[in-house]
């Protein structure tokens, strides 16, 4: 089931802060505070390669909250003192980039049902930052994202060995000006590559950053 408040937040390391430091205390101190204290339905991280050193960002949380009061409870300002105040925060650039978004899933899984804990964990992930360039219409971008790129590039994406797709069009914003974001895990680095979908169009009309890395799924 789709969650009724799905965010993302978006983090790069703080000067002087090591990126295993920070992927580290995220997964062993900090996961486990958000995990216990905000108690989200879904919470997934991604952590992605540091191309050394030249990566825009180290690392991304999923949350995902079936009742948006919930959500509402527990996010934002209300964040948990034990989760807030716990560390995380001093070893990461504020402000984070951040995103509530709407999910829509192309591909669950490469069988037909969602993808497993371990399927999601041992695959290649590619995160695809998207943003409208300035001459293009935000409409009719994420119009044709939806209507014309999902379906095309989903049409070979198992037979190329993916896992997983899904695109997640952007609600609210802070910290840059994001359309959304496309996940998009595969089986190994190789059969990302060779998926290679006809030009419908869509890559003319945005920019695009792509982030190569590995998910950790805390709670499914």
């Amino acid at each position: 089931m789709a969650p009724g408040v799905k965010t993302f937040t978006i983090a790069r390391r703080r000067e002087g802060v090591t990126q295993q430091a920070l992927l580290e205390y995220w997964r062993g101190v900090h996961a486990a505070n958000v995990l216990e204290h905000m108690k989200p339905d879904r919470y997934t991280l991604t952590f992605f390669d540091p191309r050394n050193g030249k990566t825009p960002y180290d690392g991304m949380a999923e949350l995902g909250y079936i009742d948006p009061e919930q959500a509402r409870r527990v996010t934002g300002g209300n964040i948990p003192a034990a989760a807030a105040n716990d560390g995380w925060a001093d070893l990461v650039q504020l402000p984070n980039t951040w995103m509530r978004v709407t999910e829509h899933i192309a591909v669950a899984g490469p069988k037909g049902s969602p993808a497993t804990k371990a399927e999601r964990e041992a695959a290649f992930k590619l995160t695809f930052l998207v943003s409208a360039r300035p001459e293009q219409d935000a409409d009719e971008v994420r119009r044709h994202w939806l209507e014309v790129h999902v379906p095309n590039f989903r049409e070979q994406f198992v037979a190329n060995g993916g896992v997983r797709y899904v695109i997640n069009v952007a609600e609210r914003t802070t910290g840059e000006h994001l359309l959304g974001l496309a996940e998009l895990s595969y089986r190994d680095r190789a059969g990302a590559l060779a998926h290679q979908p006809p030009d419908d169009g869509f890559r003319a009309m945005i920019d695009l950053r792509a982030l190569p890395g590995t998910e950790v799924v805390v709670k499914a």
